[in-house]
C-alpha cells in the first residue's frame, strides 16, 4: 500500500503529502469511477503517492473508489484512490479548484516506478 508522509501535523486534518507531485497543463484528465459510473475529471497535479483532481462529483475524507489516470506517457493506469480531502465551491482560500486530493492505496512497484518518472520528466511543485 502506498503511503504519504503521515497525518498532518498542522491539525488541518488528515494526510499530508510528501512524494514530489508534477503539475499538469488543462486537458490532462482523470476518470473518476465511483459506483460503476464514470466522471471525467482534470487531473490537476500527480505524484507517486497521490493526485488532485479538478471535479464538481461530491465526496467526502475517507470515501474510496477507482481512479484512471489518462496522462500522455502512462497510457491508463487504474488505481484504487481514497479521498483524504475536499475542496468545495465555498472553500475561501484554499488556492485550488474544486476537487478532491486523493492517496493512491495498493501501488505495485513496477505503477509507482511509472509514476515517479512520470513525475520526475515534467515541472515538479514543491511539497
Amino acid at each position: 500500500m502506498s503511503v504519504g508522509s503521515g497525518p498532518d501535523p498542522g491539525g488541518a486534518g488528515g494526510w499530508r503529502r510528501g512524494a514530489p507531485r508534477r503539475k499538469l497543463p488543462l486537458g490532462r484528465g482523470a476518470r473518476l469511477i465511483v459506483n460503476e459510473r464514470t466522471h471525467i475529471v482534470g487531473l490537476g497535479d500527480l505524484s507517486a503517492t497521490g493526485a488532485y483532481l479538478i471535479t464538481r462529483t461530491p465526496a467526502s475524507p475517507g470515501e474510496v473508489f477507482d481512479v484512471l489516470i489518462t496522462a500522455p506517457g502512462l497510457l491508463d493506469i487504474r488505481l484504487r484512490a481514497r479521498v483524504v480531502r475536499a475542496v468545495s465551491p465555498g472553500d475561501e482560500g484554499t488556492g485550488r479548484p474544486q476537487g478532491l486530493a486523493v492517496q493512491f492505496l495498493e501501488t505495485d512497484a513496477d505503477t509507482r516506478i511509472r509514476l515517479e518518472a512520470f513525475v520526475a520528466s515534467g515541472k515538479i511543485t514543491p511539497n
